[in-house]
């Protein structure tokens, strides 16, 4: 991943190129829709952001996954009081489908959790649900997941 930030670029840049090379390089990346940067010309945060937001804090002791939701990925980690698990939904062969993700965390400690979820569409991570872990024996956390909808929960024990 390395394009950092959409910019213009100048025309003349692809001089080199053949005429069609040179006018398709301009329209490219002038014309089209470039959202492939974790900024946007103006500095705002683009989805793809969260997702390396995220993978920063995924350090720590590797903790065991267990589950069996068709094309449901995730990944646990714990780091002194902290313990994140990032979930997401990579479908596997055609197109894929929403999936309902039930996450059961186990121990009986003292502290608060968060689940999020990001939202492409508009360009954010929203809270889902958040709480004292003590909820989470009666009440576990549950979402849907579309395809390559990622999730992630961080829990602070006390």
């Amino acid at each position: 991943y390395y394009h950092i930030r959409d910019h213009f670029v100048k025309p003349e840049d692809f001089r080199w190129m053949t005429p069609g090379g040179y006018r398709f390089m301009s329209a490219w990346w002038n014309v089209q829709v470039q959202n492939s940067g974790l900024f946007d010309k103006n500095g705002q945060r683009r989805p793809a952001w969260y997702v390396f937001q995220l993978l920063s804090q995924l350090r720590g002791e590797r903790l065991e996954v267990k589950g069996a939701t068709r094309g449901i990925r995730a990944l646990a980690v714990r780091e002194n009081s902290k313990t994140r698990i990032a979930c997401w939904n990579f479908p596997t062969g055609g197109a894929g489908d929403r999936q309902e993700v039930v996450l059961r965390i186990p121990g009986e400690s003292k502290g608060q959790f968060r689940l999020m979820k990001l939202n492409a569409a508009a360009n954010r991570a929203d809270e889902l649900r958040a709480g004292e872990i003590s909820e989470l024996a009666r009440s576990p956390l549950q979402l849907t997941l579309s395809p390559y909808e990622l999730a992630w929960v961080v829990i602070e024990t006390e």
